[in-house]
């Protein structure tokens, strides 16, 4: 795992999909308080909180979905309750969320991706592989 520019990190892409063969991560995962961290921390040192535990709430800016080996896994960015957006890679359920959607997701931390914004500029973003918060995800 590693920072990106303007690709999707494979090693979350990697994780993700690794994640969604195992239906009891997100409860392990949200309950992990000892390597927890936060959008803030995660844009201030990435190489610090690579493979931390990160939980966040906050706004779907964009969700598709893609499959690798009949696996769904779910695309997109979010902008955090903190104000710093969030890329994930997300495996399990996304239930009936979608664009402007209020969500919870928890994941591992796998850096920063940094892409092109609509401005013409470039926006940095926390990497993350999780699973959406969903109780169909808490089976």
């Amino acid at each position: 795992m590693q920072d990106t520019v303007d690709e999707i990190n494979k090693g979350a892409v990697l994780f993700a999909y690794w994640i969604a063969g195992r239906p009891d991560f997100i409860a392990k995962v949200a309950s992990n308080e000892e390597s927890s961290t936060s959008p803030k921390k995660v844009m201030k040192d990435p190489n610090a909180a690579r493979g931390h535990v990160l939980c966040a709430r906050g706004r779907i800016v964009q969700i598709r979905r893609e499959s690798i080996q009949a696996r769904a896994l779910w695309w997109g960015v979010m902008m955090s309750s903190d104000g710093t957006p969030i890329s994930y890679v997300a495996a399990g359920s996304t239930g009936e969320l979608v664009e402007d959607s209020r969500a919870r997701i928890c994941g591992i931390v796998a850096g920063t991706h940094f892409f092109k914004n609509v401005g013409g500029g470039q926006t940095q973003a926390v990497m993350l592989a999780g699973v959406f918060d969903l109780p169909e995800n808490r089976k």
